[in-house]
């Protein structure tokens, strides 16, 4: 079996039509037709590019993450996560996470090392998830955080964070692609 290059399975965009502007996101349905001249609408979120930090700190001799435990709206759960947040229009990724880690945490980073960019769920969304890793952190002061957001900062051992991923508090799934990403970088 011959396998089809990208192209052929690429579908031309003949229009989008704007269903709803939701502040953080837009929903639009988009009017495609396929290489084989099929025509149906796909909708789409197009969202700005998101930003995810890993801090990592020692705590008791051994590796530790700085996380953030707050209410999330769509699961309607309280989380553990790693500081994150949304590159805001004009701003680099790595300028988007050095605030949020600062804002979240209080912490500034000596290094940030990118380790990924990945797009959260490419069947609906625009928008591409940069996660990096951050060290040598320095203590700056208090969080500085938006209006409506309430948080609070824990340090987690690494172990437990690698346990615990995709269960309970941290059953985000940005979270277990930015732990990926992570472990990549530790074991390949």
């Amino acid at each position: 079996m011959t396998a089809r290059k990208d192209e052929e399975f690429h579908w031309a965009e003949e229009g989008r039509t704007l269903l709803a502007d939701c502040k953080i996101f837009t929903v639009f349905n988009a009017h495609r037709i396929s290489p084989q001249g099929q025509r149906a609408d796909r909708y789409l979120l197009q969202a700005p590019d998101w930003a995810m930090v890993i801090p990592l700190v020692q705590s008791a001799g051994n590796d530790a993450c700085l996380m953030v435990r707050q209410y999330r709206q769509g699961s309607g759960t309280v989380t553990m996560e790693f500081p994150a947040g949304m590159v805001d229009p004009g701003e680099t990724p790595e300028a988007a996470v050095a605030r949020e880690l600062r804002e979240e945490t209080g912490y500034e980073a000596g290094k940030l090392t990118l380790l990924g960019a990945v797009n959260p769920n490419s069947a609906i969304m625009t928008n591409t998830q940069y996660i990096y890793l951050a060290e040598n952190l320095v203590h700056r002061g208090g969080l500085s955080l938006d209006e409506h957001e309430d948080l609070e900062v824990e340090v987690v051992p690494l172990a437990d964070v690698i346990r615990q991923m995709g269960r309970g508090a941290y059953d985000n799934g940005t979270m277990m692609m930015a732990l990926g990403f992570f472990l990549q970088r530790q074991y390949l």
